[in-house]
């Protein structure tokens, strides 16, 4: 009995509060106490928000640093693709324009000429030679000139099916029937180690000067006379000497070959 009186009591306290409140608040003379019992977590709200903030920027921060290097790396890769691609399209910007300028040789050439490429160098190394892309298949023959843009490179030393080998007029076992153009005399252009060439065997009463031009004599068959080989450079010869000799600069760059007219 006199456990249901306390409960009883608490029940009896608790409708009552309960109807007090409702009836305040339809009078609305419960304002007061809602608005500040509205106003006390607002502090806690305020605090567990800006940790929430503070965390979601953290790990936000090293997202954003995250997407931003992946972004980066893209970038760099497209960047080394297009400088890649440009590189490319400048080399073969000038190859066109190598080839462009041989083709137009060979259309004004009065020689019949069969256009190549150089594929490679000579695979022993042994010597100044270059390995094009034409052979007997094309009617390439062994002694044949080979020309850069009308200007006397090599000739051919072996052939097969389809490739065939220069050696080039700066090799140490070349040996060229040449003139001095400006006066018609006859001499010999070697060529030297180290990548030159040198013109031998000129009379002693010749007049030599520096950038006079060297042409083949045309002695030999396979060398029409008349062709292009360089220019005069360095005088090395004595005075006292039998002979004059001298350097000789090649009128084209022998060291970037790409193509070539042999003549048949």
């Amino acid at each position: 009995m006199r456990f249901f009186s306390r409960t009883f009591t608490v029940f009896s306290f608790l409708l009552a509060l309960t109807l007090l409140l409702i009836f305040l608040h339809v009078r609305g003379l419960a304002k007061p106490v809602e608005s500040t019992a509205a106003q006390v977590p607002r502090p806690f709200v305020y605090v567990f928000s800006g940790i929430g903030n503070s965390i979601k920027s953290f790990f936000g921060y090293f997202s954003s640093v995250s997407k931003v290097n992946n972004q980066n790396a893209e970038l760099a890769a497209q960047v080394r693709t297009l400088q890649q691609d440009n590189i490319i399209l400048q080399q073969y910007k000038l190859e066109n324009e190598k080839l462009k300028k041989e083709l137009g040789y060979k259309d004004l050439s009065k020689y019949q000429l069969i256009p190549g490429t150089v594929i490679g160098m000579d695979p022993t190394g042994y010597s100044q030679a270059v390995v094009l892309n034409i052979g007997s298949n094309d009617g390439v023959r062994v002694g044949a000139a080979v020309l850069s843009e009308g200007v006397l490179v090599g000739k051919i030393i072996t052939v097969e099916s389809f490739t065939s080998k220069v050696l080039l007029v700066t090799d140490p076992q070349s040996n060229i029937d040449a003139q001095i153009s400006l006066t018609g005399d006859n001499a010999i252009v070697r060529g030297s180690y180290g990548s030159g060439m040198v013109i031998d065997l000129v009379s002693q009463s010749v007049q030599l000067n520096k950038g006079d031009e060297v042409v083949t004599a045309g002695l030999n068959a396979d060398l029409p006379k008349g062709i292009l080989i360089g220019s005069v450079g360095e005088l090395q010869s004595q005075k006292n000497g039998l002979f004059q000799k001298a350097t000789v600069v090649p009128s084209t760059d022998l060291k970037n070959l790409n193509f070539v007219s042999v003549i048949k």
